[in-house]
């Protein structure tokens, strides 16, 4: 069988070497508008030049469910479900699989994960807005630059009047404050480390930009951590 050939109307949109468990070898997945191909050589006797060979997945088999794709994450390995079959995946590193992953989410789904995570929230957060009539975005920046004691002491921000229960509102503004707070306090300590890898850069990028979607951080502060993450 010969090497994969594109079509006129086909992109590589993904590259890299996985290790598919099916296969128990070294393989070079290929991710395209059209496909997803594994290659790999194979020797068809001992004194044989390898030839390559190649196995072709439709992109429109891989299942969806609830507007999500079926591809799956587990530590190094990603499972890709298909109508008739599965792939198992191993990638060489984590970054590798974010790679993959946006690749494939923004492929299906016309978004990529920061954009699907910032409707997340931004869903989230406008349900709360709606059912406790207040301003929650607001409510949380006031929170980070004042401090929560401070928020509560000012008021919050609110968007109508005739609240049901304060202490409902209280409660839930306070576990949305904290959640977010939390994820600023755990991408900051990363932030700080001296000892930052690439991959781990890659992650407090990826969440400081998360911040950024949802509207919680500026684009100024965005461009800011992200200078001070890569230390330039």
């Amino acid at each position: 069988m010969p090497e994969y050939v594109l079509s006129s109307n086909e992109s590589v949109l993904y590259k890299g070497p996985v290790i598919v468990t099916t296969l128990k070898r070294s393989s070079e997945l290929l991710l395209t508008n059209l496909n997803l191909i594994i290659q790999f050589s194979i020797k068809k006797g001992i004194f044989s030049k390898a030839e390559k060979e190649f196995i072709c997945y439709p992109i429109q088999e891989i299942k969806i469910y609830d507007e999500k794709p079926q591809v799956i994450q587990k530590g190094n390995t990603v499972e890709v479900y298909f109508s008739s079959e599965f792939l198992t995946l191993q990638f060489d590193s984590i970054l590798e699989i974010s790679k993959f992953k946006m690749a494939i989410m923004k492929l299906l789904t016309g978004k990529s994960m920061q954009a699907r995570g910032a409707d997340k929230v931004k869903g989230a957060i406008n349900t709360l807005d709606d059912a406790l009539g207040i301003d929650t975005v607001h409510t949380v920046k006031d929170a980070l630059e004042n401090g929560i004691m401070g928020t509560l002491v000012g008021g919050f921000g609110k968007k109508h009047k005739g609240i049901n229960s304060v202490k409902t509102t209280l409660a839930n503004t306070i576990h949305t404050i904290g959640a977010v707070d939390q994820a600023i306090n755990d991408t900051e300590i990363t932030a700080n480390s001296n000892n930052m890898n690439y991959e781990e850069q890659f992650a407090a990028i990826e969440k400081f930009k998360e911040l950024f979607d949802a509207g919680i951080i500026t684009e100024e502060e965005f461009m800011a951590k992200k200078r001070e993450i890569l230390g330039i």
